[in-house]
Parts: C-alpha cells; sequence; structure tokens
C-alpha cells in the first residue's frame, strides 16, 4: 500500500498540491538551504519553442482540463438518486428482540439507524462525498463514522509514510539530532482514535464482523447482514447485544436481574443490567471516617463524602483546640515544641510533635563545620571551626569549597572555566556557576518543515511549532485551525445546517458538502403567510416554490349573518384592460394583478314567517320579506284558556311575553277541572289557574264507622293525607277488635289497628295444672314458658305408669286369645305332639313373643343412629 501511495503521490494533486513536506513534491527548508552553501548558480535554460507547437500545447492543456472535469463530474452523484426504503418495517425488524425486552430507549444508536435510511446523510470526511449504499465502507470502532474504503486505506497510507519519514535522522552541517523511538500509528480522521499499523482495513465487513462484502437489501439496513449483532455490551454484564447488525454502538442492556441498592438497607428488586447502582432515598447512616457521625445523605453509590460537620480538635502537642473539619482530625499547630532537653541548655526546636523530644543533638561525639575533626562535647560546650580548609564539594560538582572551616552553605564556585553555549558553536571563558547561551538562533526546520527553530543557543532539542496551520480545508471555507503539521490536514471539524424551507427540520453534514446535499423531509407544516384567512384548511407541510392555491369556500360573513359559499377570492388574478395600441407593431403582454374580489349577494334560502308565525315561506336570503296568511290569530287570550279568532295580524307581547295585547277580550265561563274527588264546578267568569278552592260540606264517616262527620270539600281533595286522617278522625276510642281478641286501646286511626296488645291474659305449664297472667303481646310472640314442677312431673310419670299397665294387660290378653286358637288348630287338623316338644314350643313362644315385643324399638333406634353417622358425614 505505501509503494502504490509513493508511484501516485505526485499526481493526486487533490491530496498532495497543498503540502509543504516531504510528501508534498517540495524539499523542505532545511534541505533548500543546505543545498545553498554549495553556492550553486542557477542557471538559465533556454527553449526554442516555434509557433507550430503553440496551438498543439494549448490542445493538449485544454484536453487535460476537461478530463479532469470530467472526472469530477462522473465521480459526484446526487444523493436524490438512491430510492427511499422502508425505514418503519426495518426499524421495527431490527429493534424487535430490543424493544420485547421492555419499554427501553435507544439513544444515540437510532440516531445511526435513522441517519443510515437518509439517501446523502452519510458523508465520508475524506473525500467529502456522499456515501453510497452499494459502496465499500470502514466503520471507525469509537465515534462509529462511515468512510469509504479506499479513502480511508489512502488516509491511513499517507499518515504512516508521513511518519516514518519525520523519523529519520537529520544529517547535514548541523549537529546530528538523533530522534527518539516513536511508535508509528494512524489515526481515524473524526474522533483522533489511534491504530496500530497493521491495523489498517483491506476488506469490507458488515458493521457486526460476520459477514464480508455484504450485499445490499431493500429490506436491510445498507452494509448490514441482517443478523444478530451479539457484541458483548459495555460495560461488560455479560449480555450480548439483541439488535440485528446495525450502524452505531450497542444500546444499554434491557435484561431484567435483581440488585441491592446502593446503601444494602432495602430488599433487591428487579432493574435494568444496564443501570447497576439505584437509590431507596433513604438515609445512608455508615460511620464516617471520623467515627463521631453517620454519613446523613440519601442512599449513593460508591464511597461516602467526608463528614462536613467540624468538632473540636487538640494539635499534637495539646497546646491549641480549634474547631476544625471533623474529617481532618490530626493536626499540627505552627509552634515549636520548645521543651528542655535533659542537658537543661538547649531546648526541641521541632514543630507540634506528639513522640518524646529525645536527647540532646549537642551533647556527645560532635564533628567541626567541615567534618574533618571529632570531639566529645558537653552542653554547654560547642564545637567550633577547626581552622582548615572547608573542601566540601560545590554545587556545581567538580571544585572543592577554598574557604576555612565553617558553618552554613559553601559560597557559589567562582573559579573561572571555559563554558560552550549549549548550541556547541561557541566558547567562553565565565565563572563556573555561571550558564553561558549565546545569540545564535537556531536554524532547524522544526517538524512542519515550514517554519525554523529560531530558538536562541539551541540545544537540537527543538519544540514543536506552535504556530497556526492556516491551510484552506477541503470545504474551500475554513483553514485548518491546528498547529502547523506535516502531511495532510484533518478534515474540517465544522458543521454545516442543511435545512428545510421553514428551517425547522435540519441534519448536520460535515462543511462543504450542504450545497450537494438533498434537503430533508419537513413534517411540520408550511409557515409562509397565507394569503387568505383559510389557515386551518390549507394547513400543508413544508415545500419549496409557491404555495398551492386555496380551494376553500369564501365563509366570510354577509351583512345578513349567512357565510359566503362561493370559493375563495381574497387572491384573484384578474387580467387587466390593455390600452389600445399605438400600432399593429405594438404588441403588450397581459397584465395580470392579484385582486380581492367582493362577495356576491347573498342567494341562500331562508324562511321568513308571516305577521302572525303561522307559516314559513322561503325566499332568497338578499329578498326576504314578512307578509300576511290570512288565516286566524289563533294565540292564548289574557284567560289563557281560549285562543283569539281575529285573522292574521301583528302583535305586540306584553311585559310577561306570554300575552298579547292585539287580541280580542274573552266571554266565556270557567271550564277548569275540578280537584280529584271534588264534583262542585267553579262559579266564576273564565280566568287564568288555578281556581279557587271548594268551601262546600260533604257527610262521611270517621275511620272506625262510629260517627258521622260533615267536612268541607277542600280538606278531602287539596290536603294531605296526614291531614285528611286527623280531618276523618272522631277522637274516640276505636271499635275494632284485635286478632287476640281484645278491643284496640288507640284513638281512632286510620289504616290498621296496632298487633300490639297489653292487656293480661292467662297461661299454663305442659300439664296446665298451673297457671299465671301475662300481657298479650308477649304470650303472642311465645315468650312465656311456665316448666313444670315436681308434682306435675308426680302426676306425668303416674300416668305413664298406668298406660304402661294397660298396655301390658291388652298385650297378655292378645297372647293368651292367640294360644287358644293355636291350640284348637292343632286339635283340630294336627297329632298330638309329646310333652318335650309342647315345652319347645313355649320356649320358642317366648323368644317370639320377645322379639315381637322390642323389634319396633329396635328398628327405631337403628334407624336413628344410622342417619346420625350420615348427618356427621356430610358435615
Amino acid at each position: 500500500m505505501g509503494e502504490r501511495w509513493r508511484n501516485n503521490r505526485n499526481s493526486d494533486n487533490a491530496w498532495f498540491k497543498g503540502g509543504t513536506g516531504r510528501g508534498s513534491g517540495r524539499p523542505p527548508d532545511s534541505q533548500i538551504k543546505m543545498n545553498s552553501t554549495k553556492h550553486e548558480v542557477p542557471t538559465k535554460i533556454k527553449t526554442n519553442t516555434s509557433k507550430q507547437e503553440v496551438p498543439t500545447k494549448f490542445k493538449e492543456a485544454s484536453a487535460n482540463m476537461q478530463a479532469s472535469i470530467q472526472k469530477h463530474v462522473s465521480n459526484y452523484e446526487s444523493s436524490s438518486e438512491e430510492e427511499d426504503l422502508e425505514e418503519a418495517q426495518i426499524l421495527d425488524s431490527v429493534t424487535g428482540n430490543y424493544i420485547g425486552q421492555g419499554n427501553m430507549s435507544l439513544g444515540k444508536t437510532r440516531e445511526f439507524l435513522e441517519q443510515s435510511f437518509q439517501s446523502g446523510a452519510a458523508i465520508c470526511l475524506v473525500c467529502i462525498a456522499s456515501v453510497k449504499r452499494v459502496q465499500p465502507i470502514w466503520s471507525c470502532g469509537t465515534c462509529f463514522t462511515a468512510f469509504h474504503l479506499p479513502c480511508i486505506q489512502r488516509w491511513a497510507s499517507s499518515t504512516i509514510y508521513q511518519q516514518t519519514e519525520s523519523s529519520d535522522p537529520t544529517v547535514g552541517d548541523l549537529p546530528v539530532r538523533v530522534k527518539s523511538f516513536k511508535k508509528i500509528e494512524w489515526c481515524c480522521p473524526k474522533c483522533r482514535c489511534s491504530y496500530k499499523q497493521e491495523n489498517v482495513p483491506n476488506k469490507y465487513e458488515c458493521f457486526c464482523g460476520k459477514v464480508r462484502d455484504p450485499e445490499f437489501q431493500p429490506w436491510l439496513i445498507p452494509h448490514s447482514c441482517g443478523a444478530t449483532c451479539d457484541k458483548a455490551l459495555k460495560p461488560d454484564c455479560g449480555h450480548r447485544c439483541l439488535l440485528l447488525c446495525h450502524p452505531g454502538s450497542c444500546p444499554p442492556c434491557p435484561k431484567m436481574i435483581n440488585m441491592l441498592c446502593n446503601c444494602k438497607q432495602s430488599d433487591p428488586k428487579p432493574v435494568r443490567c444496564s443501570v447497576h447502582n439505584w437509590s431507596c432515598t433513604k438515609t445512608c447512616n455508615k460511620i464516617l471516617t471520623c467515627n463521631l457521625h453517620k454519613c446523613e445523605e440519601k442512599c449513593h453509590p460508591g464511597e461516602c463524602e467526608p463528614c462536613p460537620k467540624t468538632s473540636l480538635q487538640t494539635c499534637q502537642c495539646k497546646k491549641f483546640t480549634v474547631q476544625r473539619p471533623c474529617a481532618d482530625s490530626e493536626w499540627r499547630c505552627d509552634t515549636v515544641c520548645g521543651k528542655p532537653f535533659a542537658c537543661g541548655f538547649h531546648k526541641c526546636e521541632e514543630i507540634c510533635h506528639v513522640s518524646v523530644c529525645g536527647d540532646c543533638p549537642f551533647t556527645g561525639l560532635q564533628k567541626c563545620p567541615c567534618g574533618a575533626v571529632h570531639k566529645e562535647v558537653t552542653c554547654p560546650n560547642e564545637v567550633t571551626s577547626c581552622g582548615g580548609t572547608c573542601d566540601k564539594l560545590l554545587l556545581c560538582g567538580e571544585h572543592m569549597c577554598p574557604n576555612k572551616c565553617h558553618k552554613g552553605q559553601c559560597p557559589q564556585c567562582l573559579k573561572l572555566v571555559d563554558k560552550t553555549c549549549r548550541c556547541r558553536l561557541h566558547v567562553k571563558q565565565l565563572p563556573c556557576h555561571k550558564q553561558y547561551l549565546c545569540e545564535t538562533k537556531c536554524k532547524i526546520m522544526k517538524e512542519c518543515g515550514r517554519h525554523a527553530c529560531n530558538k536562541k543557543c539551541c540545544d537540537g532539542e527543538c519544540p514543536p511549532c506552535d504556530k497556526v496551520c492556516g491551510k484552506t480545508l477541503q470545504c474551500k471555507k475554513h483553514k485548518c485551525p491546528n498547529t502547523c503539521h506535516t502531511g495532510l490536514c484533518y478534515p474540517c471539524p465544522l458543521t454545516a445546517k442543511v435545512t428545510c424551507r421553514c428551517n425547522g427540520t435540519y441534519y448536520s453534514v460535515p462543511c462543504g458538502v450542504e450545497r450537494n446535499t438533498k434537503p430533508p423531509k419537513c413534517m411540520q407544516n408550511c409557515k409562509l403567510p397565507f394569503t387568505c384567512d383559510h389557515i386551518k384548511e390549507n394547513l400543508h407541510k413544508c415545500h419549496f416554490g409557491a404555495c398551492p392555491p386555496c380551494k376553500q369556500k369564501c365563509g366570510k360573513t354577509l351583512p345578513c349573518g349567512h357565510k359566503c359559499s362561493i370559493l375563495c377570492h381574497n387572491a384573484v388574478p384578474v387580467l387587466l384592460p390593455l390600452p389600445k395600441p399605438a400600432g399593429p407593431w405594438e404588441v403588450q403582454a397581459p397584465k395580470i394583478e392579484i385582486r380581492t374580489l367582493p362577495c356576491l349577494p347573498c342567494k341562500v334560502p331562508v324562511t321568513r314567517p308571516c305577521l302572525g308565525g303561522h307559516e314559513n315561506g322561503e325566499f332568497p336570503c338578499s329578498e326576504a320579506r314578512v307578509t300576511s296568511c290570512g288565516r286566524q290569530c289563533g294565540r292564548p287570550l289574557k284567560c289563557t284558556n281560549h285562543t283569539c279568532s281575529r285573522d292574521c295580524h301583528s302583535v305586540q307581547p306584553s311585559a310577561n311575553d306570554e300575552v298579547f295585547t292585539d287580541c280580542e277580550n274573552c266571554s266565556l265561563l270557567c271550564r277548569f277541572s275540578r280537584p280529584e274527588g271534588c264534583k262542585h264546578p267553579c262559579t266564576k267568569p273564565c280566568h287564568p289557574p288555578p281556581c279557587d278552592k271548594c268551601q262546600q260540606f260533604l257527610k262521611k264517616q270517621c275511620h272506625c264507622g262510629l260517627t258521622e262527620l260533615y267536612i268541607r270539600c277542600c280538606l278531602l281533595t287539596d290536603s294531605d293525607e296526614s291531614v285528611k286522617s286527623e280531618t276523618l278522625s272522631c277522637k274516640q276510642q276505636c271499635s275494632r277488635m284485635l286478632g287476640c281478641g281484645h278491643r284496640c286501646s288507640f284513638i281512632c286511626h286510620s289504616g290498621e289497628c296496632s298487633k300490639d296488645c297489653s292487656k293480661k291474659t292467662r297461661v299454663f305449664c305442659a300439664c296446665r295444672r298451673i297457671k299465671k297472667e301475662m300481657p298479650c303481646d308477649v304470650v303472642r310472640q311465645n315468650e312465656v314458658n311456665i316448666p313444670c314442677d315436681e308434682i306435675c312431673k308426680e302426676k306425668k310419670l303416674q300416668q305413664l305408669n298406668a298406660k304402661k299397665e294397660e298396655e301390658d294387660k291388652k298385650r297378655l290378653e292378645e297372647d293368651e286369645k292367640n294360644q287358644k286358637e293355636l291350640e284348637e288348630f292343632e286339635r283340630k287338623f294336627g297329632k298330638k305332639r309329646s310333652r318335650g316338644h309342647r315345652t319347645k314350643d313355649i320356649a320358642q313362644k317366648n323368644n317370639v313373643s320377645f322379639w315381637a315385643k322390642y323389634k319396633y324399638i329396635v328398628m327405631a333406634f337403628a334407624v336413628v343412629v344410622v342417619s346420625s353417622i350420615i348427618v356427621y358425614v356430610n358435615i
């Protein structure tokens, strides 16, 4: 790839004519300077060009220019040539598995998906041309921007070549500057993400990398293989992407997992795998590092913040107590310790500390300042100078201190030595501690290859160029804002908006391609001012060009109140009359003027009532009139019971809007119906309702039927039930009998008598021996139970015994009768039996008589036991 680039680097004008480095076809400035030192004088070359060769060269140049133009024209294809895809269906198929996991947002992934369907939206930043759906591409793994595969290969080869050339050492008359080893890499033109040299793309793959050279399918995303992405999600949670092969980054993991909250106080709950941390909104309550307070923040991830409170803290030497932040518990004041040593002459000079001060540093074996003499000293004595030469190595690292043994630091080295400047071009005698810098400027070209170093007395490590590049970028609008560099400039980092007419819808494209990009489809309403009032009816989508003419009805309110029904005439083109031409040679173009035409007279059929309002006639609205129909008036008179018999006439209503003053007066009698039950007519002439109450007397019996009462008719027909009941009462005791046989104790009343009776009645025990008097109500409710006493029980027992004796007597008589009948039967028909047989028969008779005696009792007892068992089992 590098060799092919080197062979074609001089022919590709779009890439290298603007460069100034080694790869641009122009030698660097340092090389020009080195060649100029050889004192070579350029010679003028004479050419013998005949006049006949000039047209030929002109034609060749024209042909080359036309070929170059055709090359650029053939490479340009309008993005509008690509057909629109079924965006909704494809998006549903791609995101089906992901949306099925729950209501999750796809985030930035959806932007890449929607952009992939827009024809011309994807732009290659290298060649500034649209990326077609059938062209091989390479997608960056960091910013996911798509580039043409040949363009990114050429970009990577150019970058690698520039770095390889710039890594060679500079040779010449100047000192050799050997550069450190630098790893050669290339980067993405947009996000500047670095890639290794061996990662230069050499094949066209789908977005997920499973299929090589994927074919374009109209039911799939362009450059996609249609299979499941299956990439590991980031951050790594163990799950994989569920979308089909797609551009852009994978969306967050939609799986549901059980996770504890940040403070581990609440029970785990199911959350999205992409949301590892969730807050239960409880107070954290963890012990902070101060071991005094608890965290008062809500449930949060990570470690707790330092304690925000303050507390009284003592320094290490225990001299000061200050209110300080609780999180910083250990501090030292600025006070010198000052505690006396054991010698009693010196004090500790350390700053506030905790440990013991220790022994006096001035007692024991001590050295002189230069370290040549050792001497045992006791306080308060001190070691003085030994009088010899100091002879310590000075800061220059080459010479010794010539002064006498002294305390403190040694002075700077003042010995005169020959100093070489940093650029190693000049030598000068200076004190040893001084550095020699000459005034010579470095003329080595910087890495950009365009500017010299110009640093005074440079040591060969020239700093990188800090000037702005300033080259015109491929967008032809802006200049490179980066620092001066070699090789190609990065694409223009700015973006331009391609908008619809109303600027409501847009998408951003790289700067320089907005003129050749198809405007987006705007789904907003057109914002151009309407020529008429039908704004809602003429709502239409944003568009380019003139708005369509209004096809709605005018709808203006006419003086009569109706709406104009003809087509809108607010902006109607009207052909103006032309003046008379001066002659047949004068041809005048027709003149059209946009005018607002007036509305026509209202032709809406309307109904107009007659004078009396009996019938309605239809007339055009502009010609409507009111006439008389000739019918009888028929309006209600003042009595409100009869109607006017005059012919149709105009009337004026009175104040109550119910009676008309122009109608005739009524002369008939009242004919209103009386209340229910009243048979007396009203004696007044015809009048408005209601009639007066009837005051005649009626003969009625009371509720109990004992007395006849004389009552006014209105009290029985116009009163409510309570008043009627009170009026028909004779105010005496009710004569009706109750169900128990006693007379009702209440005053004469309507309806049934009360069933409550308080009179006394006799009540007996079960054997009717004991009797008591009780209220009738209590007896009828069966709430009285008089138990029998011991005498009653004895009488009952005597009756049972007598009854039993009587039953036994009857049974014996029956047995004797049966025995007699048996003996009579044997005597007549049977043989005589022995005495033993008769004994046996008597025994059988006794047995049979026992069963006959108790068989019914046994059977009844068995039935009761079986029924009890069945009831228990069912329960």
